[in-house]
């Protein structure tokens, strides 16, 4: 939060010793430690909460990508089913293809 260092707080104190007096410094210490805390809770707080809120958003997102993927893989697996069951080739861009053997002379025919 605030960097301050030794000097910057003796120097703070000195001041508040002289504003305040002895009777009420230590009064306004424990105040200002109690409020100073009580920020400090409530910017971890909502550091939490802000982080939770992002990595579930990520998490939704991730989720939605893999319900897409999973739609369009059963949508091609689908539709090679239903064309090997007609008989047909399937359409899908993976075409199989067939190879010849070599020769017996063992030259490869084209």
């Amino acid at each position: 939060m605030f960097d301050v260092g030794f000097w910057e707080l003796t120097l703070i104190l000195l001041v508040g010793l002289i504003v305040l007096g002895p009777e009420r410094l230590p009064k306004a210490a424990r105040s200002v430690g109690f409020y100073l805390r009580k920020l400090r809770t409530f910017v971890i707080t909502a550091q939490q909460q802000l982080e939770s809120e992002i990595d579930a958003e990520a998490l939704r997102r991730d989720i939605a990508e893999s319900k897409q993927n999973i739609r369009g893989a059963l949508s091609e697996i689908r539709q090679d089913v239903e064309h090997s069951i007609r008989g047909e080739a399937p359409q899908s861009g993976c075409e199989t293809t067939t190879r010849q053997a070599p020769s017996a002379d063992g030259k490869d025919n084209p």
